[in-house]
C-alpha cells in the first residue's frame, strides 16, 4: 500500500508521498510502524483526515480510511480543493456502492479522474499488535452505539462485546450487529493471509453464531468468480527469513501446504482469567498501567510530586518486538526473572561505557591502551579502534535508552506490588485456584488487609465466589470440554468435584460485599449481582436438566431446553477448571487445554462444532475421520481475550507437550515455578530509592523463551475482540 499498491524490491527508491489516515487507520498503523520506519518508506507526512491541511500539488497521497459515509465526503473535499497531484485510496472495509458511485461522481464533476491512479478495499479490519497477536479494532465513531460505543482508550467505560453480548437490556438487533462486526474483522484476517480456514467452535454462545456466520461468509466468496482473494495465494505465515516472532523456523514446515485452524471460544467460559492478578511482565503491565496500540503513559521519572493530577508529567513509552530485545524476550516471563534480566543488561551496558571512556582518554592522553589481545600503541591503532567504536555509539545509546525506559517501569511496577501487596495476592488466589489451603490466611483476614486496595479485595472475592459456584454446578454437569457426559460437558478437562478452600454461600457473599462497601463507599460491587445470576441459573441448569431427561425418555425432549442445559452446565463446568488450572504450577489454562485437544483432533472433542467453508455439505455427517494435527492455529476469544493467556498459549506451542489435566510444563502466565512470594519479599524497601535499585532483585524460575528453539512446536496466532484488563473486565460485569 505504501508502495502505491505495487511489489516493491530492495533496489527500488523511495518515492515520497504523503500519509492520510483517519481515526481507524492510524489505530491500525501506529502498532506497525514508527516515524522513523514511515520514513524509510517514503512518508515525508502522515495526517488525519478531519484536520484541515494545506494543498502540495507535487506529492502524491496514499489514503488509508474507512469507508463511511463522512470519510467519502471528506476525500470529495480534497478533490475539490485540488491538494494533491495524484490520489491512491485504500478502504480498510469494502466500499459500498453507493459510496463508491458518489466518489466517481464528484471525480467526474472536478474533472480529477485521471489523478485517481488507484482504489483499493485492503479488508484490514483488525490491529496486529504483534506476529502473533491481534484485536479487532473501534467501529468509527461515526456508527455510534453499533459496538463500542463512545470511550477513551483508557476504557473506563465498558461498553465492549462482553457487555454488547451478554447484558441482559441488548436485543436480537444488538446482537446480530456486534456479532456481524466481529465476522467482517475476521474476514478480513483470512483476506489479509489468503487462506480459508477450517472453523472449530464451543457450542450454543455467541461464539457459535460468529462461526456459523463466518462460515457463510466464506462460502460466499468461493462461490463467487470475480472474487479472487482466496484463489491461486498461498498461505502467507512467515517472512522470507523463515521467522516469526523471533521464533526460529526450519525451512520446512508444514504451514504452507496445511490449512488453518481456527478455534472461536466464548469468554463466557471462563470468567476467572481475566480477574486474576497476573505476575507476568506484560500481564503486569497492563493490570497496573494499561497498555493501549503497544504503548503505555507512565509518570515521567524525577517528576515533582503535584495534588492535581492533570498536572503530572508523563511519558509516552513504545512497546515494540520488533527493536527492543529486552521486551521482545521478556514481555511473557516472570516479573522477577525480568529484574534478573535488567541487572544482567544494566551491567553490560556500564561494562560498555567504561570501555569507552577508556579509549577515549587513551587517545586523548597519549597513552596506550591495552585490551585482552594486547595493547593497542598510540596512533594510527588506536585512532582506527575509537572510529569503530564510535560507529557502535547509535547502538549504544539505543541499547541504554532501552534499559532506562525498562528500568524505570519496572520500578514503577515493582513500587505498585510492594504497596499493595500483589505478590501476596498472587500467592493466595493460586493456593485458592488449586485447591489447597491457606496455613496463614483466611478470606476475612485478607479482606481486612488494609495494603489491597477495594479492587484487589472485591477480585479475590469474586475469584472465590466463582470457585463456590463452579463445584455445585460440576457435580451435576460435565466437564470442560467438548463431548462429555451429563449434560454435555467434558472433554478437555475433567469433571469431578472436590471440597473448595473457600466455600462461599450466597449470604456470605453478601456479607463481605456489604463490608467492602462500607470499607470502600466509592467501591462498585455490583458485579456479586452477576455471581447471584450465576447461580440461579445453575439451580435453573440441574433443575432442567432432571426436567429434559423425563421429557426424552417419554419421547417428548425439548430441543431448546437441551441447548439450554448443555451451555449451562459446559459453561458452568468451566468456572471450576477455570479456577483449578488457572495458575497451577504445572498446569495450564482452560482454553490452552481445550486448544491442545482440538489440534489434535482428538475423538472426544467432537462435541465441539465444525465448519469447513470449502465442503459442499454441512453438518456432524461431514466432520473428516482423519486425525492428522493442526500446526498453524488461530484462536480468537469472543468478548475479549488476556495477555495471560496469549503468553500460556504460546509456552504451551513452544513446549511440544499436549496438555492433560493437571499434566504440563510452567504455570501462570507461561512461566515455571517463579516464587513470587519470595521474590518480592526480597525486593524489600530498596525500591524506594533510583531506578536503579530494581538491580537487587532476585532472580528464580526460567523464562518461557527458553523454548523458543523447538523447530517442532506449533504456530499459534492469539486474537481477540479486546484485550481485557481486570479493571475493564470488572465494569463489564458490573453491566452484565
Amino acid at each position: 500500500m505504501l508502495n502505491f499498491n505495487a511489489a516493491s524490491t530492495k533496489e527500488d527508491e523511495p518515492q515520497w508521498k504523503i500519509l492520510i489516515y483517519d481515526r481507524t487507520g492510524q489505530d491500525i498503523i501506529a502498532p506497525l510502524f514508527s516515524v522513523k520506519e514511515l520514513r524509510s518508506v517514503g512518508v515525508t507526512l502522515h495526517l488525519l483526515l478531519d484536520i484541515k491541511r494545506e494543498p502540495i500539488p507535487d506529492v502524491p497521497a496514499v489514503y488509508f480510511v474507512y469507508p463511511s459515509k463522512d470519510n467519502i465526503k471528506r476525500i470529495c473535499q480534497d478533490f475539490e480543493s485540488d491538494l494533491y497531484s495524484s490520489y491512491y485510496l485504500n478502504f480498510i472495509s469494502p466500499i459500498s456502492r453507493e459510496n463508491l458511485e458518489f466518489l466517481a461522481e464528484t471525480a467526474l464533476t472536478e474533472d480529477c479522474i485521471q489523478r485517481i491512479k488507484k482504489v483499493y478495499d485492503q479488508y484490514t479490519r483488525f490491529i496486529c499488535l504483534e506476529d502473533d497477536l491481534f484485536v479487532l479494532n473501534e467501529q468509527p465513531s461515526n456508527q455510534e452505539g453499533t459496538f463500542y460505543g463512545k470511550y477513551s482508550h483508557e476504557m473506563t467505560i465498558s461498553y465492549s462485546t462482553f457487555s454488547a453480548l451478554n447484558k441482559t437490556s441488548c436485543n436480537e438487533e444488538d446482537i446480530q450487529r456486534t456479532t456481524s462486526f466481529i465476522v467482517d474483522s475476521l474476514y478480513s484476517v483470512f483476506a489479509t493471509l489468503g487462506t480459508v480456514p477450517i472453523i472449530r467452535c464451543s457450542r450454543f454462545n455467541a461464539a457459535e453464531a460468529v462461526a456459523k456466520d463466518l462460515d457463510n461468509r466464506f462460502r460466499e466468496s468461493l462461490r463467487d468468480s470475480r472474487n479472487t482473494l482466496f484463489s491461486g495465494m498461498e498461505h502467507r505465515a512467515f517472512n522470507e527469513a523463515g521467522k516469526n516472532g523471533g521464533v526460529n523456523a526450519v525451512a520446512l514446515t508444514p504451514f504452507s501446504f496445511q490449512r488453518p485452524l481456527l478455534i472461536l471460544l466464548d469468554r463466557v467460559l471462563d470468567l476467572a482469567t481475566p480477574l486474576h492478578h497476573a505476575w507476568t511482565y506484560q500481564s503486569l503491565l497492563h493490570d497496573i498501567v494499561g497498555i493501549h496500540l503497544n504503548h503505555v503513559e507512565m509518570r515521567a521519572q524525577n517528576s515533582v510530586e503535584v495534588e492535581d493530577a492533570r498536572q503530572v508529567k508523563m511519558k509516552r513509552y513504545d512497546l515494540t518486538t520488533s527493536s527492543d530485545r529486552i521486551w521482545r524476550i521478556h514481555r511473557s516471563s516472570p516479573f522477577s526473572d525480568v529484574a534478573g534480566a535488567l541487572q544482567e543488561e544494566l551491567s553490560v551496558l556500564q561494562d560498555r561505557e567504561k570501555k569507552l571512556g577508556a579509549l577515549k582518554a587513551s587517545v586523548t592522553d597519549g597513552q596506550a591502551l591495552s585490551t585482552n589481545g594486547g595493547v593497542i600503541g598510540v596512533g594510527a591503532d588506536a585512532t582506527s579502534a575509537l572510529t569503530s567504536t564510535i560507529n557502535t555509539l547509535p547502538q549504544l545509546m539505543e541499547q541504554k535508552r532501552c534499559v532506562d525506559m525498562h528500568m524505570h517501569i519496572a520500578t514503577s511496577l515493582a513500587k505498585e506490588i510492594k504497596n499493595r501487596q500483589l505478590d501476596l495476592l498472587n500467592d493466595v488466589e493460586e493456593k485458592l485456584i488449586t485447591l489447597q489451603s491457606l496455613q496463614e490466611h483466611s478470606l476475612p483476614d485478607l479482606l481486612k488487609m488494609e495494603c489491597f486496595s477495594g479492587e484487589d479485595k472485591l477480585r479475590l472475592l469474586l475469584i472465590a465466589a466463582f470457585s463456590c459456584n463452579s463445584a455445585s454446578a460440576v457435580t451435576s454437569g460435565g466437564g470442560s470440554g467438548g463431548g462429555g457426559t451429563n449434560g454435555g460437558g467434558g472433554g478437555g478437562v475433567g469433571a469431578g468435584s472436590s471440597s473448595i478452600a473457600f466455600n462461599l454461600a450466597s449470604t456470605e457473599l453478601d456479607r463481605y460485599g456489604e463490608q467492602l462497601k462500607a470499607a470502600y463507599p466509592d467501591l462498585d460491587i455490583s458485579a456479586i449481582k452477576y455471581v447471584h445470576q450465576l447461580r440461579r441459573i445453575a439451580r435453573l441448569s440441574q433443575a432442567g436438566t432432571g426436567t429434559s431427561s423425563a421429557a426424552s425418555e417419554a419421547g417428548r425432549s425439548s430441543t431448546g431446553r437441551t441447548m439450554f442445559n448443555k451451555l449451562v452446565s459446559h459453561g458452568s463446568a468451566m468456572f471450576l477448571e477455570g479456577m483449578r488450572v488457572l495458575s497451577g504450577r504445572k498446569s495450564y489454562f482452560p482454553f490452552t487445554q481445550i486448544v491442545s485437544q482440538l489440534v489434535e483432533n482428538k475423538s472426544d472433542m467432537e462435541d465441539y462444532s465444525y465448519f469447513d467453508p470449502k465442503l459442499h455439505k454441512r453438518g456432524a455427517a461431514s466432520i473428516p475421520r482423519a486425525k492428522q494435527p493442526f500446526y498453524d492455529v488461530y484462536v480468537f476469544v469472543v468478548g475479549g481475550g488476556t495477555y495471560t493467556e496469549y503468553h500460556n498459549l504460546l509456552q504451551w506451542s513452544r513446549s511440544g507437550t499436549t496438555p492433560s489435566g493437571v499434566t504440563g510444563g510452567g504455570g501462570l502466565g507461561g512461566a515455571g515455578s517463579h516464587g513470587s512470594s519470595s521474590s518480592l519479599n526480597a525486593l524489600g524497601l530498596s525500591l524506594a530509592g533510583s531506578s536503579t535499585s530494581i538491580a537487587d532483585l532476585p532472580t528464580s524460575g526460567t523464562a518461557c523463551v527458553a523454548a523458543y528453539g523447538n523447530a517442532t512446536a506449533r504456530r499459534i496466532t492469539y486474537g481477540g475482540t479486546e484485550i481485557l484488563s481486570p479493571k475493564l473486565f470488572l465494569d463489564q460485569v458490573r453491566y452484565g
